[in-house]
């Protein structure tokens, strides 16, 4: 009876040892991990996987052997359905779920920032135009009134001037002294009224010519920074269109992310996000590991032992930092030193 000699041997019912499948990644042997761990050659192994640009673990379709008849020790090639392997969701921790979130949010972030610079200067410009246009109403009003003020005065001045007149042609008509007395001290007295009227009229016009000159100056910086804020707002929009694109793409990366985090997980994580400005996630830092030292990579406060063991361990909940409250995880580095293989 053959035997299988080597991983990328191939045994067929003749007992003859040859190539039987030609796929490169079926002689790879998949079961090679597996096998070491004492699974028969025949049984399915753990799934290939594959890791995306975030890292995250995938599936692939990828083509293997088994043993189809034990007897004759003849194998056929086949291969793996994506159907068979467990959902992506399955395989990570919460912590790991959470930390794709988290890196889909600060890539957002990432491509946003331009826009959001760009929004807060046009809003910085927007309030200075906002204040100008106040300065600017306010003093139309000013102008107006005190316009109005002059052209009474100018009204009052004229009407003086009238009755001092009339006052006059009186005084030639007049027959005693008595009388012609009485009268001059009338046109003294309206002299000295029409005096007080036009000197403040002569007031009321030199605050009118103060006032044009306040406005047009105010005019003119309305609309230069009427300018400036159109500027602003092309610049918004050339930024919102050059990352619609990928913010689109990211934002269905993100929401699928966030789909398998049971609600309670998510509400927390989005708490702190706002919160924290972003940063709802902090790194466990190793220190001293013969100390068993380690602190927060957020607020630099150290870490129990216990939350660290739980940081790494614990796969159906999130870990807190004690000091911040931030949700902790571990890179793959400090997993991989810590844990056993």
């Amino acid at each position: 009876m053959g035997s299988i000699s080597s991983p990328e041997s191939r045994i067929n019912r003749g007992g003859r040892s040859d190539q039987a499948c030609s796929n490169p990644e079926a002689n790879r042997n998949p079961y090679r991990a597996e096998e070491s761990r004492g699974n028969p050659a025949g049984s399915n192994p753990a799934p290939l996987l594959n890791t995306d640009r975030l890292g995250r673990l995938i599936p692939v379709t990828t083509r293997t052997l088994r043993i189809a008849n034990p007897r004759t020790l003849s194998v056929e090639c086949y291969n793996h359905d994506q159907s068979i392997y467990p959902p992506r969701s399955a395989l990570l921790s919460v912590q790991e779920k959470l930390r794709q979130l988290f890196l889909l949010d600060q890539q957002i972030r990432g491509l946003r920032s331009r826009v959001d610079a760009a929004a807060r200067r046009l809003a910085a410009q927007q309030a200075k135009l906002d204040q100008y246009q106040r300065q600017q109403s306010e003093l139309h009003d000013q102008l107006q009134h005190a316009k109005a003020v002059a052209a009474d005065l100018a009204s009052d001045s004229l009407a003086s001037e009238q009755r001092i007149e009339k006052v006059r042609q009186t005084m030639t008509s007049v027959r005693s002294n008595k009388e012609y007395s009485a009268l001059l001290v009338e046109v003294n007295t309206l002299k000295v009224e029409q005096e007080k009227i036009q000197e403040k009229e002569l007031e009321q016009m030199t605050r009118v010519e103060e006032l044009e000159t306040r406005h047009q100056e105010i005019s003119e910086k309305v609309n230069e920074q009427s300018k400036l804020v159109e500027l602003a707002q092309n610049e918004v929009a050339e930024g919102e269109a050059e990352i619609a694109g990928q913010l689109d793409e990211l934002v269905k990366e993100r929401d699928d992310a966030a789909a398998p985090i049971d609600p309670d997980t998510l509400t927390l994580y989005r708490k702190l996000n706002d919160d924290y400005e972003g940063e709802a996630l902090a790194e466990v830092e190793e220190q001293d590991r013969r100390r068993m030292e380690y602190t927060c990579g957020a607020c630099f406060m150290s870490l129990p032992i216990q939350v660290v063991n739980a940081t790494l361990t614990t796969s159906d909940k999130p870990v807190v930092c004690p000091s911040c409250q931030r949700i902790l995880y571990a890179a793959n580095e400090l997993k991989d030193a810590l844990i056993p293989k």
